[in-house]
């Protein structure tokens, strides 16, 4: 099991996959520029390729992104002039200690398996009084795109009993929240937008067997196939085939922890 996720093997097609919405765009990025302050140096970890770095660099932010993806960082190079970014890992930061006012993670910490010790190593380069901002856009639990995932996963589980598909650190903020305050942080959380995603399952799909989900990284290529025909059929039998239109409210969270 692997220790984080290297999206090296997805760089070519994670733009096409993950599209930051509009409303995110208009709300979300200006959300997290307030909440870092004025004049803000911000460090984002796992930065990628600029899904949110470069709308904030186009908005005029002090940003340094770090990431542990050479090919990710170099898509970010072709989409703005003034990407700064460091290949690095998130234990161990490049950077001495008090450096940043904001330290931003965007759907990150469910990749890192130390994900508590990350914590610690942003407490370290963040400035007393600087603010950890975690930003993920959230559907509600029976959403259709969770139930698919959950019965792909379930699939997987009940094949060989192994738990293929899992990921390595917290997806639920649930899970990160008591350890933070563990830490003696204050934690806030702001939804600056609600929005609405329209798709088709034939994308959910077509993602599975293509491996663009690093929760299926790690799954046997026989184990994968097998499971993509399950989940298709699954789908077909619950809404009537891969091409009818779903809709999904999903919820842009900033959760925000100060340290003092």
């Amino acid at each position: 099991m692997p220790v984080n996720r290297n999206f090296d093997q997805v760089a070519h097609i994670y733009d096409d996959t993950r599209r930051l919405p509009e409303p995110v765009l208009a709300h979300g990025i200006p959300a997290i520029l307030e909440v870092a302050g004025a004049n803000a140096r911000i460090l984002e970890v796992g930065t990628g390729t600029g899904r949110m770095a470069v709308p904030l660099l186009a908005q005029g932010a002090d940003l340094v992104g770090v990431d542990i993806s050479l090919s990710m960082m170099a898509r970010q190079r072709t989409k703005s002039d003034r990407a700064r970014l460091a290949c690095a890992s998130l234990l161990a930061l490049p950077f001495g200690d008090n450096r940043f006012d904001a330290l931003l993670t965007a759907h990150v910490l469910h990749l890192i398996a130390a994900w508590q010790e990350a914590l610690v190593e942003f407490r370290r380069v963040l400035r007393p009084g600087g603010v950890y901002i975690d930003a993920r856009s959230e559907s509600q639990e029976e959403s259709h795109s969770r139930r698919a995932m959950r019965y792909w996963r379930e699939w997987l589980l009940a094949r060989d009993g192994l738990p293929h598909g899992e990921h390595l650190g917290p997806w639920a903020w649930a899970e990160v929240d008591p350890a933070l305050r563990a830490m003696g942080v204050t934690v806030t959380t702001l939804e600056p937008v609600t929005y609405t995603t329209r798709y088709t399952m034939r994308n959910r799909v077509q993602r599975t067997r293509e491996r663009s989900y690093s929760s299926s990284w790690d799954v046997p290529d026989d184990l994968l196939a097998a499971s993509a025909d399950a989940l298709e059929a699954w789908i077909v039998s619950e809404y009537g085939g891969l091409d009818v239109e779903l809709e999904d409210e999903e919820v842009f969270r900033l959760h925000v922890a100060r340290f003092e």
